[in-house]
């Protein structure tokens, strides 16, 4: 039965797929016969009969979905789905108006062939008798003799046989599948039968093999080396941790004597012939170790032990061999021998003191061992050291810290500690070292030995504290800068003087004391010492005129007695009694100017150390540097009292002239102007009134006063806004440039209407930070200037824009105008500076002026970019609000 459906399935599957090639062969004949030029009929008698003959439903339709072509085929099944009467010439979506899912679905696959796709769908329709077919249907684009597409082309083919016949044949399918099944059954019983027979003999089989498989994987899986091979030398088993060790495959060394020629090479013979011993033993035996070679040319050590197996199944003897990989353990060996060589090596060479110090009870703080660094560090020899314990040489002052520590370390609390302390040498000398100890502890964690690592910090000690010495130096100096800049009395500057002096230098007295040459007077600022001597705070340089001519002579420092001091000579005795007839001198200068001394008595000034000369000299040096500065405050607020006494009177004058101006500006807006417009009135009126009694000179004369006086007014009015450009204060806030060229184009509306100007605004208008009143009149200048400097021949042109710079907003008014040389940018934006002649391009001058100085007063920038007869390019530029 199964070949039966076999055969039936192939005979359907081919027959539907010669079918399946019949809509793609007509259409391709169609497209052939097809021809849509305009000076050729459109189908030819043969085509047409085909069309009428063929079984397939064939139709055509241009880009409008109007139905070119149809043949009666298309026609019957139309009318046989959809139950009314297909026309040719009319709309597919017409006809199918009353199904609009079929309509949408007819529409889409139509326009896809008509955008060039080729387009191969299955559909299923129910007529109006409820019965469904099947069709196979295929859309292809047709272009005309220009390439272009025109038309598309429709081939639907009837599968409801095909799809019927698969119906059936899967129903049959299922019948015999059912009887299948049913035979299946019978036979499952018989085979259960058959299979309970053959398992009561398989079992007994299997209990044999799976011992036998049990032994055979215990072998094969040990994770060490295993062979089991006979006295032929045939391997019968071999574990895979041994390919694995060894990089030799089973294939590789399926005998004994492929075993032996890989893994021992040249020891081969050697061995071979110990292994022919084997198969005589009758109990286990220790080969020992061998050398064994890998795949990779490896050495790796083996220790073998085989014991009989006896006499084998097949009638020969073998033996069972395995083995342990020691490699690691002889390497591990080596490097503790090589690691206790180095440790010995490291011990006695290295740069730091080693020792092994006693921990018990019994040898508490003996050195057990010490290295020769150690002996060099204490300046004993280690058989000397042996004898002693760590208490005995440890410094007193250190001991009890030294043995806090070690009882922590015993007990547990600690696992290690660090130590600077000190050590008593052989030659009783001290030395300072960094002590680092640790605990050895037997495996029952008692208490072993301790290790000690001994460093010399000798040096760095002493390095310490000349650093602690220096750092002590530059925190005084720091604090005396301190004083230096928070105050400028000379008083507290050589307070903190003498105090830093106190700290460093042994000395019984100090004093500081400021000097005017000038004046030849002194002044000692601060004294620290003995109480009992008491000294005026002023004094005369007269007094000591050895001393001053000896300051003015040394330019660092000496050392002078009280002879040098007449004015102390009624208290030579107390300052002999109090041993204070020596001091050390140092001049405080600032360049070559005395300001001041710096009086050290010391017991021997003599015997003071450089690095103590120099802490004087920088502090005399600090103590200079205030005094100049006092000198140079009082200087600079002299000054300043001076300047700020003429500034007062600058502003007093500047306000006078303010009050002038402002007079002035009042005049000009008033007094002058009321003569101005009389003239004007006058003039117009002579005109008016008698014109008729005038000749044209007259007339011309009468004319010209008032253009003149128009004239004189603008520049009036210009020089006011000009001025209060200048003296008004103006309020800084965001404005919209678009509200600004609104206003502003409106107010221009019947000079532009005149000139018949195209004004061109480009969004969008960036918002700046500036003052709308003044803008508006800045931007109205430069509008204004666009429409009248332009050749009187040409229509004006303007285009206005905005673009950011970083921050800021550059707005930009540019026309076609007559343009600017490069050499007159600057010139033109000057109060009265003309380049043309007010009679072809009338003006004051002061319009750009007005412009540079409404901008400045916003904090902004303007200029211009121009070449003659290109055009002017004016910008503006404002911070971005």
């Amino acid at each position: 039965m199964n070949w039966i459906l076999l055969i039936i399935l192939l005979t359907l599957v081919a027959y539907f797929a010669a079918k399946s090639r019949h809509p793609a062969i007509a259409k391709a004949k169609l497209q052939k016969r097809l021809d849509l030029s305009e000076n050729s009929p459109k189908f030819d008698p043969l085509f047409q009969s085909l069309l009428s003959q063929t079984s397939d439903a064939v139709a055509v339709v241009d880009q409008n979905l109007t139905i070119v072509l149809a043949n009666r085929k298309t026609q019957e099944a139309f009318e046989s789905i959809f139950g009314q009467q297909y026309i040719p010439g009319a709309n597919v979506a017409a006809l199918l108006a009353d199904f609009p899912e079929h309509q949408r679905r007819a529409k889409q696959l139509w326009y896809r062939a008509l955008a060039g796709e080729n387009v191969c769908v299955t559909e299923a329709f129910k007529n109006y008798k409820q019965q469904q077919r099947h069709y196979e249907m295929t859309f292809t684009p047709i272009a005309d003799h220009t390439g272009e597409i025109a038309q598309a082309l429709m081939l639907a083919k009837d599968i409801t046989p095909q799809v019927q016949a698969q119906a059936k044949l899967r129903k049959l399918n299922q019948q015999l599948e059912a009887m299948v099944d049913k035979r299946t059954a019978q036979l499952s019983n018989i085979n259960q039968q058959l299979t309970q027979e053959i398992n009561q003999r398989q079992d007994i089989e299997s209990e044999l093999r799976e011992s036998e498989e049990r032994l055979r994987r215990a072998i094969i899986n040990a994770p060490f080396p295993v062979f089991i091979h006979r006295e032929d030398g045939e391997i019968i088993y071999m574990s895979h941790s041994c390919s694995q060790m060894t990089g030799y495959p089973k294939s590789e060394i399926d005998t004994i004597a492929k075993w032996v020629e890989k893994a021992y090479r040249q020891h081969q013979k050697q061995v071979q012939a110990e292994i022919k011993q084997l198969y005589e033993l009758e109990d286990k035996v220790d080969e020992g170790e061998f050398e064994v070679t890998t795949a990779t040319g490896e050495t790796r050590i083996w220790d073998f032990s085989t014991s009989p197996l006896g006499q084998l199944p097949d009638g020969r003897r073998g033996v069972i061999s395995m083995a342990k990989d020691i490699t690691d353990i002889k390497q591990a060996e080596m490097l503790l021998r090589e690691s206790e060589e180095r440790f010995r090596a490291t011990f006695e060479q290295a740069a730091v003191g080693i020792a092994h110090v006693g921990a018990t009870s019994d040898n508490l703080g003996q050195w057990l061992q010490v290295n020769q660094k150690l002996c060099n560090i204490l300046g004993y020899s280690s058989e000397e050291l042996q004898q002693k314990t760590f208490q005995q040489i440890t410094h007193p002052e250190d001991l009890e810290t030294d043995l806090q520590l070690v009882d922590q370390l015993l007990s547990g609390e600690i696992n290690t500690y660090t130590l600077e302390k000190r050590y008593i040498r052989k030659d009783d000398s001290t030395i300072w070292v960094n002590l680092t100890v640790s605990l050895v502890r037997e495996s029952d964690t008692q208490p072993k030995y301790f290790i000690s690592v001994i460093e010399d910090i000798s040096d760095r000690k002493q390095l310490e504290e000349t650093v602690g010495q220096s750092l002590k130096r530059l925190e005084n100096l720091h604090q005396l800068d301190k004083a230096i800049l928070t105050d400028l009395e000379p008083e507290t500057v050589a307070r903190a003087a003498i105090k830093s002096l106190w700290q460093l230098i042994p000395c019984q007295r100090a004093t500081v004391a400021m000097v005017d040459l000038a004046h030849q007077t002194g002044q000692i600022l601060v004294t620290q010492g003995y109480e009992s001597v008491n000294i005026q705070k002023n004094f005369s340089l007269q007094l000591m005129q050895p001393l001053i001519q000896r300051l003015q002579q040394e330019q660092s420092y000496f050392v002078a007695d009280l002879s040098l001091c007449s004015e102390v000579s009624q208290h030579r005795r107390r300052y002999a009694a109090e041993q204070l007839n020596r001091f050390l001198c140092v001049p405080l200068r600032a360049g070559q100017q005395l300001l001041g001394f710096l009086k050290l008595w010391t017991a021997a000034p003599e015997c003071l150390s450089a690095e103590q000369l120099e802490i004087i000299c920088e502090i005399s040096n600090q103590v200079a540097i205030a005094l100049n500065q006092t000198h140079l405050y009082r200087t600079v607020r002299q000054y300043a009292n001076e300047l700020e006494q003429r500034v007062a009177e600058r502003i007093a004058e500047v306000q006078e002239v303010n009050q002038e101006l402002e007079a002035f500006t009042y005049s000009v807006s008033h007094d002058l102007r009321a003569p101005l417009r009389s003239i004007q009135g006058f003039a117009t009126a002579l005109l008016e009134d008698y014109s008729d009694r005038l000749d044209e000179v007259g007339i011309d004369y009468a004319q010209r006063l008032v253009n003149s006086a128009k004239q004189l007014d603008h520049l009036i009015q210009d020089l006011l806004t000009y001025s209060r450009l200048t003296q008004i204060e103006i309020r800084h806030y965001p404005v919209q440039l678009s509200e600004i060229i609104t206003q502003v184009l409106e107010q221009l509306e019947p000079q532009i209407d005149q000139k018949q100007a195209k004004i061109t605004v480009i969004q969008p208008l960036y918002p700046v930070i500036g003052n709308q009143t003044v803008l508006l009149q800045v931007i109205s200048n430069l509008l204004t200037n666009a429409l009248k400097f332009v050749d009187p021949e040409d229509r004006p042109s303007v285009r206005i824009r905005t673009e950011k710079r970083d921050v800021n907003v550059r707005f930009w008014v540019e026309d076609n105008g007559i343009g600017i040389e490069s050499e007159y940018y600057e010139r033109i934006f000057r109060v009265f500076e003309r380049l043309h002649g007010g009679e072809t391009y009338p003006g004051t001058g002061i319009g750009l002026a007005i412009v540079r100085r409404g901008i400045r007063r916003l904090g902004g920038r303007c200029g211009v970019e121009s070449s003659p007869d290109s055009g002017s390019h004016f910008w503006i530029e404002l911070p971005y609000g």
